[in-house]
């Protein structure tokens, strides 16, 4: 009767996973994480043809994680969009190797685009419709416009975060975002619009 094995393949991403939360992907060796599980090598690659093989599990672990905080974020702040930026800098914050996993390790990819690098995110077009949604806007070039500058500017912020340089308060962050909202958005003119919008669904719920 074979020997059941130590660990399921399942118990050995968890503790990858976790070992990346305290320690970076960088240090995620082999012999590092059985001396993690306390155990040899062999389980790891039992399961996994290489120790990349299992970083893509991680990678994938790390993503829920992120696209979590986005969903919290979302769910926290009025305006739909500023919170998606919210959720990016506080995961950087929450989950510094991660984010560093995630955004700041090298790719061999070259993008001639940053809105190509933006699509690489499963939830981009989740985000392009916050900005539609949230700030009334129609066309989706420009919301990817508005996307495009608020990236640049939270991931500076998050990245900042996650390499310990200076971390935001609360006030910060609220104040960043809504400077920068401004250089795309005309905000009387907004503003002017969700009163429109709001007078007329009362109008609806009257009728």
């Amino acid at each position: 009767m074979p020997q059941k094995p130590k660990f399921t393949k399942e118990e050995i991403v968890e503790e990858a996973f976790n070992y990346v939360r305290k320690n970076s992907i960088n240090s995620l060796t082999a012999r590092n994480l059985g001396k993690a599980l306390n155990s040899s090598t062999k389980p790891i690659f039992g399961y996994f043809n290489s120790m990349e093989e299992l970083k893509t599990e991680v990678y994938k672990k790390a993503y829920e994680v992120y696209t979590q905080h986005i969903t919290n974020g979302m769910k926290t702040d009025e305006r739909e969009f500023r919170g998606v930026g919210k959720g990016i800098i506080y995961f950087a914050k929450d989950e510094p190797y991660l984010f560093q996993m995630l955004f700041m390790t090298s790719s061999d990819r070259q993008y001639s685009n940053i809105i190509d690098l933006m699509k690489q995110d499963q939830n981009y077009n989740r985000i392009i419709n916050s900005i539609k949604t949230s700030l009334l806007v129609e066309d989706d070039k420009y919301a990817a416009e508005i996307y495009r500058g608020m990236w640049v500017l939270v991931h500076g912020i998050a990245t900042m975060t996650a390499t310990g340089v200076y971390q935001f308060n609360e006030e910060e962050i609220d104040t960043i975002l809504n400077r920068g909202l401004r250089g795309y958005i005309d905000f009387d003119e907004l503003m002017k619009k969700i009163a429109k919008k709001r007078k007329e669904e009362e109008n609806g719920r009257n009728n």
